[in-house]
């Protein structure tokens, strides 16, 4: 199935007929096809929604505390210990603790891309060109 975020009618039909027999459709795995600016914005939300699953050291770069390396490793310790059974529900926790999130997320998307965060199946952005407008797919 493919899903498609702030694409025109007659451009989706351009990209399925562009799309079809490539290595772009793999069997049992769904197709999302974003606009840049809708891309921008899945990979956003989906970056904060999965940020109790980042690396802490990572974190601490966006995090408001102020506090000693020697701090920090007990604050990590105790983080990743809420973490193991807490899960997701840590999310709430860990997005009071930012000083900027539009920040942590621009810093996230250039670290890993938005394919890490917006494609299940292989974290890969695919473009596709339509009439000099580049498109987004992931794979899910």
């Amino acid at each position: 199935m493919i899903e498609f975020y702030g694409v025109s009618e007659l451009v989706q039909a351009r990209i399925i007929d562009q799309i079809k027999g490539t290595d772009l459709i793999v069997r049992d795995c769904d197709l999302n096809v974003y606009s840049d600016e809708e891309a921008t914005k899945a990979a956003h939300k989906a970056a904060l929604e999965s940020i109790w699953a980042f690396r802490l050291d990572f974190l601490r770069l966006h995090f408001k505390l102020q506090m000693t390396d020697r701090q920090w490793e007990v604050t990590k310790k105790a983080f990743e210990k809420a973490v193991e059974s807490l899960c997701e529900n840590m999310t709430p926790i860990y997005l009071a603790l930012l000083k900027d999130e539009t920040a942590f997320v621009e810093a996230a998307i250039d670290a890993d891309g938005r394919g890490h965060f917006l494609s299940g199946y292989d974290s890969e952005e695919h473009e596709i060109e339509v009439d000099g407008v580049t498109y987004f797919a992931y794979r899910n």
